[in-house]
């Protein structure tokens, strides 16, 4: 789930044959098809409708939950007005909503994948009552497979990826203009940033950027013949093009006694920009045994 300006936004990376997100909806809200759990799912929400429906103001301290169908939008694409069907309107096997920051007030960006191509997409705020409009995509050509984040900032998409030696961040520059033209952007608009430890594999990457535009980057680096499971940060400096790295900043012992690959079972990890200091970013790990919760301010 995500929530960005007027939407929040559902959605469920699930294989389906043709490896296309979809938005399985009929032509009357009432008839919306339940997808199967193999089905991918993309359904939006206007947010402040979900949380204080009609009728029910919001009470301080105390949950008011919507009526998740008067509150969902119907969604559809530009080229016809009809809804956003599978394998037309959004491409690629999984998506990313971007968390935002300044910059492009009123526009949500969804970042899509497959392969090494990557689709741009956005919804624009304020939407009409009960509706709006997917707009896009743009599209680049990406040397990563694996996209774990995005987050838009400063006039600046940041795409995180990772493959099991190397972690990537890509910065570009995106405006909902860019994305309404279905503009291709090329290799040279856009900077590759990579960490990759010697002889350490990487895993749960996560990714918020500053106010000062910095990128922090955390994840986890292990090797099972020297180190522990170590949580490393890396950090691309705004106007810089090759990461600054840390040393690890704290020992992922997640089991008592044991190192190495496989012996962490993280099930949740994250970035936030600190609300209160918007040139440092949280970055929280969590499983069963316990939370690692870490400030990093560049």
């Amino acid at each position: 789930m995500a929530v960005d300006g007027d939407y929040a936004i559902f959605y469920d990376n699930a294989y389906q044959p043709g490896g296309n997100i979809a938005c399985r909806q009929e032509e009357s809200p009432s008839t919306w098809e339940t997808p199967t759990p193999a089905a991918p799912v993309f359904r939006v929400f206007d947010a402040a409708t979900l949380a204080h429906p009609a009728g029910k103001p919001a009470v301080p301290g105390k949950a008011t939950p919507g009526s998740s169908l008067a509150a969902e939008l119907k969604v559809t694409n530009t080229q016809d007005g009809r809804h956003v069907m599978p394998g037309i309107d959004i491409q690629g096997s999984a998506m990313r909503v971007a968390k935002h920051h300044e910059g492009e007030s009123g526009t949500t960006f969804i970042v899509a994948h497959g392969g090494t191509d990557v689709w741009i997409y956005a919804l624009s705020s304020p939407h009409p009552k009960g509706q709006t409009k997917l707009v896009g995509p743009a599209h680049y050509t990406s040397a990563n497979q694996n996209i774990s984040e995005a987050v838009f900032s400063g006039g600046n998409l940041f795409v995180l990826a990772a493959t099991s030696s190397a972690v990537t961040l890509e910065r570009l520059s995106i405006s909902f203009a860019d994305v309404s033209a279905q503009k291709q952007i090329p290799a040279a608009a856009i900077t590759v940033a990579t960490v990759q430890p010697g002889g350490e594999s990487v895993e749960y990457p996560t990714v918020d950027v500053t106010s000062h535009q910095d990128a922090v980057v955390t994840y986890v680096s292990f090797n099972a013949a020297s180190t522990p499971n170590l949580i490393r940060y890396a950090v691309l400096l705004h106007g810089h093009n090759s990461f600054s790295i840390s040393p690890a900043v704290e020992d992922a012992h997640y089991r008592s006694g044991t190192k190495g690959p496989g012996t962490f079972r993280l099930d949740y990890v994250g970035s936030q920009r600190d609300t209160s200091d918007p040139t440092a970013v949280w970055s929280i790990l969590r499983d069963n045994s316990g939370v690692k919760l870490i400030l990093i301010k560049p």
